[in-house]
């Protein structure tokens, strides 16, 4: 064994954790990227998607930013574990470290932690010996979605005292998600993050039902260090006709001087009206996600929230349902740098020259004066515009709502343009499942008026020199293939000099907008299949970047696990049933 000082082995097993963007404060945001990668499904076969093997196929699935996160915490835990297991001095160095980060998928697992951490804290003379010192960030994952989240979707109430157990033995907690609804088991979780993380906790992510906002609001009063908060109200209250009876928290001002980040989902219409008279200085970053369809329930006030707090924020985004009043929102927020908003929205229509006529406008006033400083555009919806949503295609579908659907988005997409926003830069289009049917139909139909409309708007985008995007950070028009997929016959390529041109310009990520050819397509999307024009198809990894160090710590790490094997189990007895995951 190599004879290093302590502090240097912490470092070497920090780098090999990999784990730096696991500590940052601010959360993901809606134009974080997506990333491919090949998914196995077992007993599904899929034409022309992946390779089958015996036990089903594998078939191209893209992967959200905080499902890359959680797959690297997986793996840093893996590698942790490896560490520790190796030998007693790796066992003895590696421990603090092993503790960093608590991720559970499952918050049963939260019993076993608790075990330890008690254990540990009898154990200690000091309250820096104990390994819940070291704790910074607490994950419990969010379950499967499939559809509006409630509480009956395995609370942590049977938990409750051992995650309270849990925080009580961190007080160096910095980041705290739970994305499990918490049901009434909120007050206690609340009550002991405010006691013993009160002055390190810095990023929440709470899922709680509504009749909770009067502990959510208390809570956030006694946790003035949070950089960012993310609140996701799953459940409706009873009657929302009817304000929540907040009693003494309605009167309170917030002052959150450190708040950098603010992310709404659900039912959060009473939360947002409380917070528009709150004193939040540093605000940069605002979401929100409404999920109120019904016309006849109160929408959220955005705009008293922004006439309060929009001067000063740099990133916006709006998702919900019913439109919203887009210039005015833009006349508030002056110096946004990041725009995202539903481009099915009705914004205002321009009403047409002769009464008498019906017809649609070609664009719709995004502003009321030219922004001139967003430089990206973020669209959600889309579900109707390249024709191939599954959704649709299920269903009964509607010609005459597609057709209203796509007109609003034409006329949403025009107005995004350099008069009314002179240094726009990037247009993405954020809605995953999108993209996902775009790769299941091998790109835009041509029957439903998709392909047109995509040629239409890369065109659009290609004249204003504006780079379209799909939720990946990829040009929109670029779908993955396999690396030993052998194209048919029928496949159309350029030249072997574009084919290489065009593959070297996605690595970089770089397009060259003004160098186009004869035929006026970019030279970026000229790699064609299956003869659909302008699509390209790329190769697609689904290994994560690593610095050269990293990749080195990695290959030592593999020799610690072949001597992990002949280990002695006595040793580390108690560690190795420890399961986070």
């Amino acid at each position: 064994m190599i004879d290093l000082p302590a502090e240097v082995w912490g470092e070497i097993f920090a780098l090999a954790a990999d784990e730096d963007v696991l500590f940052q404060y601010i959360s993901p945001t809606v134009m974080a990227e997506y990333a491919w990668y090949e998914d196995l499904v077992p007993g599904s076969a899929q034409d022309g998607q992946g390779d089958s093997d015996e036990d089903g196929d594998f078939v191209w699935a893209l992967r959200s930013p905080q499902e890359a996160l959680n797959l690297i915490q997986r793996r840093s835990y893996a590698t942790k574990k490896a560490i520790i297991l190796t030998c007693k001095l790796f066992h003895k160095l590696g421990s603090e470290l092993f503790f960093r980060c608590l991720f559970f998928k499952n918050p049963t697992r939260l019993q076993s932690i608790c075990q330890i951490l008690d254990a540990s804290s009898v154990k200690a003379t000091t309250l820096t010996s104990s390994i819940g010192w070291w704790t910074r960030r607490i994950h419990l994952s969010s379950p499967e979605k499939t559809g509006v989240r409630t509480a009956s979707l395995s609370p942590i109430t049977r938990v409750e005292n051992a995650l309270v157990s849990v925080i009580h033995h961190c007080p160096n907690l910095e980041i705290f998600l739970a994305e499990w609804p918490m049901g009434s088991s909120f007050g206690p979780i609340a009550d002991a993050l405010t006691t013993f993380a009160r002055k390190s906790l810095q990023t929440i992510h709470w899922c709680i039902p509504c009749e909770a906002l009067p502990r959510v609001i208390w809570a956030l009063n006694y946790l003035p260090h949070l950089v960012s908060v993310t609140l996701d109200f799953y459940e409706p209250a009873s009657d929302l006709d009817e304000i929540t009876n907040l009693g003494a928290a309605g009167d309170l001002q917030l002052d959150l001087p450190n708040l950098q980040q603010l992310s709404l989902k659900g039912y959060f219409q009473e939360f947002l009206e409380q917070a528009s008279g709150w004193n939040l200085p540093s605000l940069r970053s605002f979401s929100f996600h409404s999920v109120i369809r019904q016309m006849d329930q109160p929408q959220p006030d955005l705009i008293a929230f922004l006439t309060q707090h929009g001067l000063q924020l740099r990133f916006l985004d709006l998702n919900s349902h019913q439109s919203l009043d887009v210039p005015k929102i833009l006349d508030l927020c002056p110096v946004l740098l990041t725009f995202a908003f539903n481009a099915d929205w009705i914004i205002r229509p321009v009403a047409s020259n002769q009464p008498n006529q019906i017809s649609l406008p070609s664009m719709t006033p995004l502003v009321n004066n030219p922004h001139h400083h967003i430089r990206v555009i973020g669209l959600h919806g889309l579900t109707h515009a390249f024709g191939v949503s599954s959704s649709i295609r299920t269903q009964s579908r509607d010609p005459i709502a597609s057709f209203v659907a796509c007109s609003w988005n034409d006329m949403n997409f025009t107005a995004c343009n350099k008069t009314n926003f002179p240094k726009l830069q990037r247009i993405r289009v954020l809605n995953s499942e999108v993209l996902e049917d775009l790769n299941r139909e091998n790109g835009p139909t041509k029957e439903d008026g998709g392909f047109d409309r995509w040629e239409k708007w890369w065109n659009l985008c290609q004249r204003m020199n504006v780079r379209l995007e799909d939720c990946t950070g990829d040009v929109l028009g670029t779908l993955p293939e396999a690396e030993d997929d052998e194209l048919s016959d029928d496949d159309e390529y350029d030249d072997d000099e574009d084919s290489e041109e065009g593959e070297s310009e996605y690595e970089t990520g770089e397009e060259d907008y003004d160098d186009d050819d004869e035929d006026g397509e970019p030279r970026s999307v000229k790699k064609k299949k299956k003869g659909l024009p302008g699509w390209k198809y790329t190769a697609f990894s689904n290994s994560r970047e690593q610095s050269p160090h990293v990749s080195e710590l990695r290959q030592l790490l593999e020799e610690c696990r072949a001597m992990a094997q002949e280990r002695d189990e006595s040793m580390i007895q108690g560690i190795g049933a420890l399961q986070l995951n």
